[in-house]
């Protein structure tokens, strides 16, 4: 009985980089995005292929440069599809660990949810990550883990993330950086 009415449509959830990678890519760095307009950020990897049998792991940025001291704590556990668990944890290292070893081959890839919770804050900014991917060509499984974790540096709030591998490099895959408005 009424017509139907149209209206801009406004979204709280922003795509804000997309990094399309490239065959041997050494890693990936989302720098200079964090605002106060957002409080959460998302990270998505899709498809993400490396060359060598190896861990993908990522590392906090301050004041634009990652953060390497041995201060990062996290507890990381999953479930492999053959029924075993799976526990990449880390404490007091210079990284947080995503995966276990998975890749070296195109039928190996991995895609991930990485959060960010409130970056621009001077204390303790908590990083909550889920992985799925292939497992190391010499068992062929499916394995899933969640990660929580912070890194221990210093007051300073984050300025960006970077992923990168235990060995080899990136071959392809998409991650693409979103933004959650206040």
């Amino acid at each position: 009985a009424t017509a139907l009415e149209f209206q801009s449509v406004s979204s709280d959830f922003v795509k804000l980089a997309t990094s399309t990678i490239s065959a041997n890519t050494a890693s990936v760095s989302f720098d200079g995005y964090f605002t106060s307009a957002y409080d959460t950020y998302i990270i998505y990897g899709n498809a993400v292929e490396q060359d060598a049998n190896s861990r993908l792991r990522l590392q906090v940025r301050k004041s634009n440069a990652d953060v390497t001291s041995s201060n990062y704590y996290a507890i990381a556990f999953g479930y492999n599809s053959d029924g075993t668990g799976d526990d990449v944890s880390v404490s007091a290292a210079g990284y947080f660990n995503l995966t276990d070893n998975t890749g070296g081959s195109t039928n190996y890839r991995t895609g991930f949810q990485t959060i960010i919770y409130n970056p621009l804050s001077t204390y303790y900014q908590m990083i909550k990550n889920t992985s799925s991917y292939y497992g190391a060509l010499s068992n062929s499984k499916v394995t899933w883990i969640e990660m929580a974790g912070f890194c221990n540096n210093n007051t300073n709030a984050l300025s960006g993330v970077t992923y990168s591998l235990s060995a080899g490099n990136f071959d392809s895959g998409t991650i693409v950086l979103y933004g959650v408005k206040k």
